[in-house]
């Protein structure tokens, strides 16, 4: 009888132990995914200013009496509101002033990965390659 005791004590133990090594593997993952999607959720953030940020520099730069370097300088100005350091911001063709009506500008921010990251643990540029770049395209208004 003595020894029925002892077996069922260790074997509810060793049941406890494992039912808390469970607990601690499946919180480890819970907390790895809860990351991962929030990681996701804040580049998927950054990329809609970038988009936001090239959108809004086209819009500048195919007013009538605007240069590129006024639309390069809204871009700038809205990545700093944004908090994204170091963008790059190409206007093509970069001499706006000489294009007639209806002909295209294309506005490309780029923006390095290591700069619009959360946590840098789950999206690294080995997903993501080492720069965001977006670009919005549109045509030269008239006078």
């Amino acid at each position: 009888m003595e020894r029925l005791k002892s077996f069922r004590n260790r074997r509810m133990r060793e049941e406890k132990g494992m039912a808390l090594v469970e607990t601690a593997i499946v919180i480890l993952l819970l907390l790895f995914i809860t990351f991962a999607m929030m990681e996701y959720g804040w580049i998927f953030h950054r990329i809609q200013q970038l988009n936001n940020g090239a959108r809004e520099g086209a819009r500048q730069a195919v007013l009538p009496d605007n240069t590129a370097a006024d639309a390069t300088a809204v871009v700038n100005q809205l990545m700093n509101d944004f908090g994204i350091p170091g963008a790059t911001v190409t206007v093509s063709p970069a001499n706006t002033g000489d294009l007639e009506s209806g002909d295209l500008i294309t506005v490309t921010v780029s923006v390095p990965v290591s700069n619009v990251e959360l946590t840098g643990l789950f999206l690294s540029e080995a997903f993501l390659g080492s720069t965001l770049s977006t670009s919005a395209t549109m045509a030269k208004e008239s006078p």
